[in-house]
């Protein structure tokens, strides 16, 4: 049952982030602000501790 649970919220969490980046990080990155590299590669470091 873990295991079932902790594979649907994977699968959310991947949708959070394609979302994510094909919004909101590229149009930072569009914009010229290199920052949100920074701030991807920290809020992914987070997600791979858990």
């Amino acid at each position: 049952m873990f295991a079932a649970t902790q594979s649907a919220l994977n699968d959310a969490a991947k949708v959070l982030l394609d979302v994510h980046l094909k919004g909101c990080v590229k149009e930072r990155l569009d914009e010229g602000d290199d920052a949100v590299l920074d701030e991807l590669l920290m809020t992914v470091s987070k997600l791979m501790r858990k």
